[in-house]
């Protein structure tokens, strides 16, 4: 039995940023060692694209790992960003974050608290799982306020909150925004997150799916 492409497109990116702010000392000197060589070297085989200087916060350098973009910031912000992810290059953002981890642990001499915010946007090609979604998300608003609204036209799009970290967002007709928030450190020995939020992800697609057919 052939299988039907589930996806039309797949997008990734993840946002780090400390919850306590690093001074400027601390800042000049991560930003020496986010343009140093061993940090490349950690990236492995990363090309850099651009490099701003500015004031804090606003200095950040960009490498590109096949196809995967990283930026980062002096104050220890990062962002990666995959437009044309797969479930298997979880792995590889994996591989960058710990190196991201390992030069500001290097920097700061200890492990770093981050807030962390992800999307695994997807974009659906499967039409039974399209309508599946359609027939079965049916949020309607109360008459008092589509009355308030004026211009109310329906329910486009509704958050699921599947557990304390994740969220799932349907856009209707054929679009799933899943959303992955939580607090974590810079630890390399660190429960491997991506990978996780990614493979719960795809087994709740899959799970679909299968009563879509």
């Amino acid at each position: 039995m052939v299988r039907r492409k589930t996806f039309a497109n797949l997008a990734f990116n993840l946002s780090l940023a400390p919850k306590k702010e690093f001074g400027a000392k601390l800042q000049g000197k991560l930003w020496q060692n986010l343009l140093g060589s061993a940090f490349r070297s950690t990236l492995g085989k990363s090309e850099v694209d651009h490099v701003v200087t500015g004031a804090g916060g606003e200095s950040h350098v960009q490498y590109d790992d096949k196809g995967i973009t990283l930026i980062a910031y002096d104050n220890g912000s990062l962002d990666l960003t995959d437009s044309e992810f797969s479930r298997s290059r979880a792995s590889e953002m994996e591989k960058l974050l710990s190196a991201f981890f390992q030069v500001v642990n290097r920097t700061t001499n200890r492990k770093v608290t981050f807030t962390a915010n992800a999307r695994l946007h997807m974009m659906l090609a499967d039409r039974s799982l399209k309508k599946f979604l359609d027939d079965n998300i049916q949020f309607r608003a109360a008459p008092k306020l589509r009355r308030a609204l004026g211009d109310y036209k329906g329910v486009k799009s509704v958050l699921l909150g599947m557990s304390e970290n994740q969220d799932m967002v349907v856009h209707s007709p054929d679009h799933i925004d899943f959303l992955y928030h939580s607090v974590i450190k810079s630890d390399l020995k660190r429960k491997l997150f991506v990978v996780d939020f990614v493979t719960v992800s795809m087994k709740r697609v899959d799970s679909m799916r299968r009563f879509a057919q």
